[in-house]
C-alpha cells in the first residue's frame, strides 16, 4: 500500500550533548533545564513546519539530519541525536522506535549559525522474505 509522501523539513538550533542534556538524580535520569528547554524549541518549530507541510508523515520514519557545528571542535556527532530524535517523536506523538532509517551527515562549519536541518518522511517498511 502507497501512502501519500508528506515530508516534514525543519531547521533546529544544534542541541546540547548527550551528556550535557541528562543528569543522574536520585538515582533518576532526568532531563536538564538545557534539555528541556530544546525540546519546547523543537516542538514550536515542528507546529510551523506541520503548518507548512499540511500533515505528518506516517510512521514508518525516514530521518534525514545534515549538522552543521559553530567549529571544528572535537564533537561526537551521535551524541548530537538522541535528544533531537527524542524531542522530534514527542512533538508528532509518536515515539523513536518508528524511525526505520536514519541518517546524519556532518556537513560543516557555520560558526554564527550552527543547526541541524531535519527532514522527516514516511518509509516503505521492509517486507520479510522466506
Amino acid at each position: 500500500m502507497k501512502i501519500e509522501s508528506v515530508s516534514l523539513q525543519f531547521i533546529t538550533p544544534l542541541p546540547p550533548s548527550t551528556n550535557n542534556a541528562y543528569a543522574n538524580v536520585n538515582g533518576r535520569r532526568v532531563k536538564t533545564k538545557v534539555a528541556t528547554e530544546f525540546t519546547e524549541r523543537v516542538g514550536d518549530i515542528v507546529v510551523a513546519a506541520k503548518a507548512v507541510a499540511g500533515a505528518i508523515p506516517a510512521p514508518p520514519f525516514s530521518l534525514r539530519l545534515d549538522v552543521w557545528f559553530p567549529d571544528q571542535g572535537r564533537r561526537d556527532i551521535s551524541n548530537t541525536i538522541k535528544l533531537l530524535e527524542d524531542s522530534l517523536m514527542r512533538a508528532i506523538d509518536q515515539d523513536d522506535r518508528h524511525v526505520h532509517l536514519l541518517v546524519v551527515r556532518r556537513c560543516g562549519v557555520d560558526r554564527w549559525n550552527a543547526r541541524v536541518e531535519v527532514a522527516l518522511e514516511h518509509i516503505e517498511p521492509v517486507e520479510a522474505t522466506g
